[in-house]
């Protein structure tokens, strides 16, 4: 879509005014490029330029065109996405409320949000586990039984906002292996009329690494959440626990033991 005349007038003073200071510092481009994006002349969800259009107009390094949209990374404004380019990221925030008892699925919280959700299988496997995952699960160290790993990419309009991994009990992986891929896994159990009494969960601050990195369109240390979670049964048994690591710029996280207290009343 081409840009609007006022638009590309603004963008080409900015340009005119960087130039005549006779060079071009990252700091400058990076200011330029976040008056453009808070401004809306990148909108939410918009491609930037390219690095190459971005060192036309510039005149500066590659280098710094990646410092710059590195560091905008890092700020939460920019985002990118395998083999598509770098994009305005949407600072819409998923509000995800845990619970002991109820757990509200994912995928409707993301739908309250006004994005639209969707998982992506990255791998589906048996593996033995180790020792903490088996510990959570209730068995005991070593191979046997196999479990389920499922790993998958957490989207938002198709956009990567989380990268999760679950691990299964064998029973459970070989009931429902045909539909782990299609499906988030609560809403799954519920939908089989496996019964999940209550959620485990903890807490905690991480990073992107460099196998995340370009799953997630992130530079290497970019803040993550990290939640542990467990479901039991009503008899006490761990059916699955995993790990759930989302952006920390589009999640938030509230718990509150008697959610529905908090209900609005009823219209008359």
């Amino acid at each position: 879509m081409a840009r609007s005349a006022p638009h590309r007038s603004r963008r080409e003073a900015a340009t005119r005014t960087l130039r005549t200071a006779g060079r071009f510092l990252y700091s400058q481009v990076a200011e330029e490029l976040r008056r453009r994006i808070v401004q809306g002349i990148y909108g939410p969800g918009s491609r930037i330029p390219s690095e190459a259009d971005l060192v036309r107009e510039f005149r500066v390094s590659a280098i710094t065109v990646r410092r710059t949209v590195r560091d905008l990374q890092f700020e939460g404004l920019l985002v990118g996405r395998q083999g598509l380019g770098v994009f305005v990221t949407d600072k819409r925030r998923i509000r995800r409320s845990l619970s002991a008892n109820v757990t509200t699925p994912l995928r409707d919280e993301m739908r309250r949000a006004g994005v639209e959700p969707g998982v992506k299988v990255i791998a589906l496997a048996g593996v033995p586990g180790d020792e903490e995952i088996r510990r959570r699960l209730g068995l005991p160290p070593g191979n046997v039984p196999l479990l389920y790993r499922l790993e998958t990419l957490i989207l938002a309009d198709g956009e990567p906002v989380g990268l999760d991994t679950t691990y299964f009990r064998q029973e459970l992986g070989d009931a429902l292996h045909s539909e782990l891929s299609q499906e988030f896994i609560y809403p799954l159990f519920v939908s089989r009329g496996i019964a999940v009494d209550h959620m485990d969960f903890a807490i905690e601050g991480d990073a992107v690494v460099q196998a995340q990195a370009p799953l997630l369109g992130l530079p290497v240390g970019f803040p993550l959440l990290i939640v542990h979670y467990t479901g039991l049964s009503p008899e006490g048994t761990a059916l699955f626990t995993g790990r759930t690591a989302t952006r920390a710029d589009r999640f938030t996280y509230e718990f509150c033991r008697r959610p529905e207290l908090h209900r609005p009343p009823a219209q008359a």
